[in-house]
């Protein structure tokens, strides 16, 4: 299968990729999240340098993206919740 995209985003190590309509403009556009609690986002599907960087520093999060907030525009959270798979 082909992709449809495909660009550089950066060095790929040590990272998880992350979507979401960042800028609230109705297209989802990449991130990642790099361990050390770093985030790289863009607001469209081009390769470069990042629109937005920031940093929550915690260890063993789980990245997220979702409309938290109602407004539209998606944003990043860490969930530091234990993930665990449901029992019967």
């Amino acid at each position: 299968m082909d992709a449809d995209l495909e660009y550089g985003y950066g060095a790929l190590t040590l990272g998880a990729p992350v979507t979401g309509d960042w800028d609230g403009d109705g297209v989802d556009t990449p991130g990642m999240y790099r361990s050390g609690g770093y985030w790289y986002l863009v607001n469209s599907h081009r390769g470069g340098s990042a629109d937005w960087t920031f940093g929550w520093p915690l260890t063993r999060s789980l990245s997220l993206s979702g409309d938290w907030d109602g407004d539209g525009a998606d944003e990043p959270a860490l969930s530091t919740m234990p993930v665990r798979a449901p029992t019967s």
